[in-house]
């Protein structure tokens, strides 16, 4: 599964479920819950720093929570999300370069999700292990959480702020795509196998999911 696949579907799964919810109340909506799930998985990657066993499955399935609100986010930035990799790919090098002038490369066309995966693990070696570094897995998730932080700081100021928010919103996505990216080869998982994942868990629990 492709990620604008996925986030196809989230979409039409979402005007599908919720068409007589006002768009400002959904958004709040999605937020938290998008909050809520980023905290399951700092809770799953506790139990991993306590040596629980439970972890991986856990992580696994959080993170797949996870991509369903992000994917509902996204469709909020108006990028179509292969796009919005592309960007987020392009934007990190510029940082990890000391931001020189003229700004990120233009991120144009698409990227895959095999793609993305490999560039994001490449430079870090955070691949699947019986029991991945200390450090790199915690500072991972530290950072997922952090940039999470950022994309509900960007949801708050949507109404008020309108376009200049939304741009920054997919800037923010990016961000928390390539932690997650990283949090899901270090559970064992590819991430469209992981959306696949997902998505029968989701549809297995409708009509409860909003």
């Amino acid at each position: 599964m492709t990620l604008d696949e996925y986030v196809t579907w989230a979409a039409s799964l979402t005007k599908s479920q919720r068409t007589s919810v006002p768009e400002e109340r959904a958004l709040r909506e999605v937020g938290l819950a998008f909050a809520g799930e980023i905290g399951e998985v700092a809770g799953a990657l506790v139990k991993w720093l306590h040596d629980d066993k439970r972890w991986r499955d856990e992580l696994a399935d959080e993170l797949g929570d996870v991509a369903y609100y992000w994917a509902r986010l996204c469709v909020v930035t108006g990028v179509v999300p292969s796009t919005l990799l592309a960007r987020s790919r392009a934007h990190i090098e510029w940082r990890r370069a000391g931001r020189p002038a003229g700004g990120p490369a233009s991120g144009a066309g698409a990227v895959t999700l095999e793609e993305y995966a490999a560039w994001a693990v490449g430079a870090v070696g955070a691949g699947p292990a019986d029991r991945p570094d200390d450090q790199i897995l915690a500072d991972v998730g530290l950072a997922l959480v952090g940039d999470a932080g950022e994309v509900v700081e960007c949801l708050r100021k949507l109404a008020r702020e309108g376009e200049r928010q939304r741009e920054r919103l997919a800037g923010e996505l990016g961000d928390v795509w390539h932690y997650w990216t990283r949090l899901c080869v270090a559970s064992g998982n590819t991430p469209a196998d992981l959306l696949m994942r997902s998505r029968a868990r989701i549809e297995a629990r409708l009509p409860y999911v909003s």
